[in-house]
């Protein structure tokens, strides 16, 4: 789980660079080619790195499939929003076409769309990990609780009898059912690997 949490942490502060980078990027490559400067097909391919990081940042940071993720996301994209890029942002050299550089501005925006889904993933994978966790301390308990001898002056229910068997859905442990703590704990319960969901 240790790692899962640093990996979750870098990804969100990756998440919050690279939404001021490509913040600022937009920005300079709306700059460096103003309005006057076009004709009717570059205004219309001008407009997209900003429409995609619009729709980004308005819409689909909204919807990762996972509320968890969004509640993380959205701040992370506020925060963006209002920081400084951590790395000089300049056009590329490289891409002297008009149409290579607004290229390269919009794919600042697929960067955000591919960081979404990795912050996805790793919020599930720490959810399923700490979920294992919670149930391997739930199959030690329910297993020391088994084992331990039972005084008939504590019972906790005073009219079952010795031989009566346990309760629908308490967990039953022989002397030789140690390891499998978390299946007995938890016969009806799944946990769903993909996502850490139990149900």
């Amino acid at each position: 789980a240790r790692v899962a949490i640093e990996q979750l942490d870098l990804c969100t502060a990756e998440i919050v660079r690279q939404t001021a980078f490509a913040r600022v990027a937009i920005e300079l490559f709306e700059l460096k080619h103003p309005l006057d400067d076009l004709d009717g097909k570059q205004l219309e391919l001008r407009k997209m790195p900003r429409e995609h990081f619009d729709s980004w940042r308005k819409d689909e940071a909204a919807d990762c499939g996972d509320r968890e993720a969004e509640a993380l996301l959205q701040p992370l994209v506020k925060r963006g929003m209002k920081a400084e890029p951590s790395a000089t942002v300049k056009l590329p050299d490289n891409e002297k076409a008009f149409k290579d550089k607004m290229a390269w501005a919009r794919d600042q925006v697929h960067l955000l769309r591919r960081l979404q889904k990795e912050l996805t993933g790793r919020v599930r994978s720490l959810r399923f990990f700490e979920r294992v966790r919670s149930l391997q301390c739930e199959g030690c308990d329910a297993a020391a609780k088994a084992s331990a001898p039972k005084s008939p002056s504590k019972s906790p229910c005073k009219s079952r009898s010795r031989g009566s068997s346990p309760a629908k859905g308490r967990a039953s442990h022989s002397p030789n059912s140690k390891g499998h703590a978390i299946a007995l704990a938890g016969a009806d319960l799944g946990l769903l690997s993909c996502c850490g969901h139990t149900g």
